[in-house]
């Protein structure tokens, strides 16, 4: 899943409308949003992302890894 299909989702779980309206209300809700906002979607998409690749046999190990050198103090 792309960023933008993950804000599409995002916004897609709040919105209220017409299907013919939503592109349009996707736009300027994306336009809207403060940089905090965007960056605390871009780390819940980043943490999806790292489970889904962590979840694929032949990376396991390679995560488990880097895991270990990012979370060492």
């Amino acid at each position: 899943m792309t960023f933008e299909e993950y804000l599409t989702e995002v916004h897609a779980e709040g919105y209220m409308g017409t299907d013919d309206d939503m592109p349009i209300s996707f736009d300027i809700w994306l336009t809207d949003l403060q940089v905090d906002d965007l960056m605390t979607y871009a780390q819940e998409w980043g943490d999806t992302r790292y489970k889904e690749i962590e979840e694929i046999p032949q990376f396991k190990g390679t995560m488990e890894a880097l895991n270990n050198l990012t979370h060492k103090q």
